[in-house]
């Protein structure tokens, strides 16, 4: 679910290049928010797997780290250990566990409720950054932020009143509760990271931060899984894994990064929202998850609502 540190552009030279004109840039664009969008399907093949959802996300960030670690020792020159603060390495693994928690709770929603409600919820994480902003660093943002706050509500309510009895036994409620903890484990960790963004390049914050929350996850599936089950022990499991690694984490996430060179920061965060459409369209393909008319007219009012609440904090900055 993740997308690229949006705050920091300390590896970007000479800042964003507009050139909107041109459709390869644009598809490119759209084809990472597609490949970021899969994580939720390729995760709810790997539960119906069998495997749990702290299993799935410590062993989709293990494999992730690894081939980060391996990627840059091989390409770069510089140490994998940059002369920083011990304060910056502390709040690096803080962002780390964040992230570890927000995969788990939003792979753990996935038991209980839709692809498309789980990830709709998920993509909240805008609302929560604004709410620190104004409750924490007391900061003043205008009518318009508060109107899409308002309008976020709204969709929520409408997107999370129906059961989905049907097709999830489950209550529903934890589920949604899951995912809402999943968006402000999310909004944390992109807080944290642009408090240390200046003193450490974007390829090192990545590095620490999935190493941390590999290692944190790996740490409590070994705590909390029963004897056998620690390692995936099928084909479709280790497919998701592998998948998830590569695709929304490695492919997803470095195309987004290069679309910022050349879009600047507000069109990829506004083409975020595109996410969970995507999820939408491939759980009905794969899994046959439909929304109610309801749920479809919540989701877009809340997608609209936290479009609304970005632009009103992109003018107060």
């Amino acid at each position: 679910m993740t997308g690229p540190d949006l705050n920091s552009e300390s590896d970007v030279e000479g800042g964003a290049e507009p050139i909107s004109s041109n459709r390869t840039v644009i598809f490119v664009l759209i084809f990472g928010q597609l490949a970021v969008g899969s994580a939720a399907i390729m995760a709810k093949y790997g539960l119906q797997s069998g495997v749990s959802a702290l299993g799935l996300s410590a062993w989709r960030l293990t494999r992730a780290s690894a081939i980060l670690l391996t990627f840059t020792a091989i390409s770069s020159r510089q140490s994998l250990a940059p002369r920083v603060s011990f304060s910056t390495k502390f709040w690096l693994v803080v962002a780390g566990v964040f992230l570890g928690l927000h995969f788990y709770t939003w792979f753990e929603s996935l038991n209980y409720i839709s692809v498309a409600r789980s990830t709709l919820l998920v993509s909240t994480a805008p609302i929560w950054t604004g709410m620190y902003a104004v409750l924490i660093q007391l900061s003043r943002l205008g009518i318009p932020f508060w109107i899409g706050i308002t309008g976020s509500m709204v969709g929520m309510f409408l997107l999370t009143h129906v059961a989905e009895i049907s097709r999830f036994p489950r209550d529903p409620m934890v589920g949604d509760c899951l995912a809402l903890v999943g968006a402000i484990a999310i909004a944390a960790y992109l807080i944290v990271v642009e408090k240390v963004g200046i003193a450490i390049k974007t390829n090192y914050i990545v590095v620490w931060t999935y190493s941390s929350a590999a290692l944190f996850l790996m740490a409590l599936n070994i705590m909390f899984s029963h004897t056998g089950t620690l390692i995936p022990g099928s084909r479709q499991a280790w497919l998701s894994v592998i998948g998830l690694a590569l695709l929304p984490q490695l492919v997803g996430h470095t195309t987004l990064n290069w679309c910022l060179r050349h879009l600047g920061s507000a069109t990829v965060a506004a083409s975020s929202l595109l996410e969970p459409v995507f999820a939408a369209i491939l759980a009905f393909a794969f899994f046959g998850e439909r929304l109610t008319g309801v749920q479809i007219l919540g989701g877009i009012i809340l997608l609209i609502g936290i479009s609304v609440s970005l632009r009103g904090r992109e003018r107060e900055t």
